[in-house]
């Protein structure tokens, strides 16, 4: 009975910790599912969040991307080309088609007509044959200086300065020789009539005729003050105000030459990367228009929801999207690049527009005061040309792509 006993409390007492066990085992079970549920649930949101940022990398590359491209290659085509700078050509013109209506050689041949003209004040004694031969030789020096093509290649980057140049060393070194004959020459026939085949010998000239009674022929060369220091100085005076003016816009051109120059070469390196980023986008993704990036996006990133584990990671890391996300993850380097391109590109102009709308004011003042021939209601046509283009440009500059 005794043992009896014992046997029904160890019985009993070992009922009650089994159904104990198994109920701390029951609440470890529990806390573990709890447990991973938790852990599956931030997994699938760092999976989510992973899929959603480099997606998200994906459709900038599609939409920015390709614009990114294409403003890249605009830039790269346009570099030294737009409508302002056609109109600048058509300002430093001095031909017909310029765009201050200045008639050239009018007005060239005018400052010559005033100032550098042939004189003999100095020299009465000259004949007037002589001071008719000088001024028929000036005239011939001026009209082969005026159209010479050596002249003209640089007459249509500094007209004024050239053309000055060759005028005034033309000018100093002019002079006017007077010949004076004093020979009494007569011809005698000898014999028969000199045949015509003859003519130009003068051997056969002893043979046939005599020449009789000649005298030393006599020349007096007048070497100064044919065109004087005072000419010279008046058409220095004159032409000075075209000299300066377009002295300062090839100053302003050459400047913009280089900087456009250095803007061009600017990121010189990205720019097999930049300008083809748009094709290569197409190729790593197997497909040829544009126009089928973001159904061709959405096919390779569709996600089953109604898995009890979404395969984020899965789907985002396949190797179909691999060339494409290294691209898309190119873009936060190369939109910065292309942007510092626009904003060179655009100030470079800015500032060369805002040079030459300064030389057409100039140029408004100097005619004003009589001292240039320039038509003042085409230098305000073009001053409001290119303040529209400066205000373009200075719009195009702040015209940059997002980082996303």
């Amino acid at each position: 009975m005794k043992y009896f006993s014992f046997f029904l409390v160890l019985f009993f007492t070992s009922q009650s910790l089994f159904s104990q066990e198994n109920i701390d085992i029951q609440q470890e079970i529990a806390v573990l599912k709890m447990e991973n549920k938790f852990f599956k649930a931030r997994l699938i949101s760092i999976d989510k969040s992973f899929y959603d940022i480099e997606k998200k990398k994906l459709e900038t590359a599609i939409i920015l991307g390709v614009k990114m491209s294409e403003k890249w290659n605009n830039l790269q085509n346009n570099i030294s080309i737009s409508k302002g700078l056609n109109r600048i050509t058509q300002i430093n013109s001095v031909g017909e088609s310029n765009a201050l209506g200045l008639n050239f050689d009018a007005t060239i041949q005018e400052m010559i007509d005033k100032n550098l003209v042939v004189s003999f004040k100095e020299a009465p004694e000259a004949s007037q044959a002589s001071k008719s031969n000088a001024k028929s030789r000036w005239k011939t020096i001026v009209h082969r200086i005026l159209n010479n093509d050596v002249v003209q290649s640089f007459v249509k980057s500094n007209p004024f300065t050239s053309i000055a140049n060759s005028l005034i060393n033309s000018a100093i070194g002019f002079t006017s020789f007077d010949v004076v004959t004093q020979a009494d020459i007569k011809l005698v026939t000898v014999g028969e009539e000199l045949p015509k085949k003859y003519k130009h010998y003068r051997n056969e000239w002893k043979t046939k005729y005599d020449i009789i009674g000649a005298t030393t022929v006599k020349s007096m060369a007048h070497a100064n003050n044919v065109i004087s220091d005072k000419a010279l100085q008046g058409f220095s005076e004159a032409i000075k105000p075209y000299i300066s003016l377009y002295n300062q816009m090839a100053a302003s051109n050459l400047k913009f030459q280089i900087q456009i120059q250095e803007v061009s070469s600017l990121h010189a390196d990205y720019k097999d990367v930049i300008s083809t980023y748009d094709k290569e986008l197409l190729r790593s993704l197997d497909i040829v228009y544009l126009s089928d990036l973001p159904s061709r996006l959405s096919g390779l990133t569709y996600v089953a929801l109604d898995s009890s584990f979404p395969a984020y990671r899965e789907v985002i890391e396949k190797p179909a999207l691999s060339a494409a996300r290294g691209l898309a993850n190119q873009y936060t380097i190369l939109y910065k690049k292309v942007n510092e391109l626009n904003i060179r590109f655009y100030d470079v102009h800015t500032k060369h527009f805002k040079a030459y709308i300064k030389h057409l004011n100039d140029a408004l003042i100097l005619t004003e005061g009589g001292k240039t021939n320039f038509d003042k209601v085409k230098i305000l046509q073009s001053i409001r040309f290119l303040e529209l283009q400066l205000i373009a440009s200075e719009k195009a500059k702040n015209q940059l792509l997002p980082k996303e």
